[in-house]
């Protein structure tokens, strides 16, 4: 991890007014490069692979932050752990699946998008909008309760597998799926 945070601090200021103390702006940059998502408490139980990924924030502790992230895998898998006598076990897994996701936030938007390329040539691309509203002290803006919204995803060839992974009844699952689909309000 690398990160370096920089703000404009008016120490002479303060000292002659400390009544004008307010905590800066502040920008943040942060990297990662090849973390072992299988070496991270809790992750580790969820999914393996490396991970490289950037994230800048703007504006911090203001009411207008921005954010601006984004995470790439070249091999992610989820996986199903469980314990047994303190040790982890893997149960089950997905293949491997390219991955980048990126996100921006700013005013009162989140925009996401991930973009996933399995080894058998199927894709998956979603999209989305969100409300965000930024709270009173906050550190960063929240998603809103109401607000425009929109999603949608275009899956070409996409396994079915990784989908319903999750659901324990559901095993030995085959099949793709293909489409759009979208929705807003």
């Amino acid at each position: 991890l690398q990160a370096v945070a920089s703000s404009s601090m008016p120490v002479d200021r303060w000292l002659r007014e400390p009544d004008s103390f307010r905590i800066p702006s502040t920008e943040v940059e942060a990297t990662i490069s090849a973390v072992p998502l299988d070496a991270l408490p809790i992750t580790c139980e969820l999914a393996a692979g490396p991970l490289n990924g950037s994230l800048r924030l703007r504006n911090l502790f203001t009411d207008e932050v921005a954010m601006e992230l984004e995470l790439v895998s070249d091999a992610l898998v989820a996986r199903q752990t469980a314990y047994r006598e303190g040790e982890a076990r893997v149960l089950s897994q997905t293949q491997p699946l390219q991955l980048m996701l990126r996100a921006d936030a700013e005013g009162d938007a989140l925009q996401a998008e991930a973009d996933a390329l399995w080894a058998d040539g199927g894709e998956g691309m979603l999209r989305a909008e969100l409300p965000l509203t930024t709270p009173e002290h906050a550190l960063l803006p929240t998603l809103r309760e109401e607000g425009f919204a929109s999603f949608s995803a275009d899956l070409q060839r996409m396994p079915v597998a990784p989908a319903l992974f999750w659901l324990d009844s559901l095993r030995n699952i085959e099949g793709v799926v293909d489409g759009q689909v979208s929705a807003q309000g």
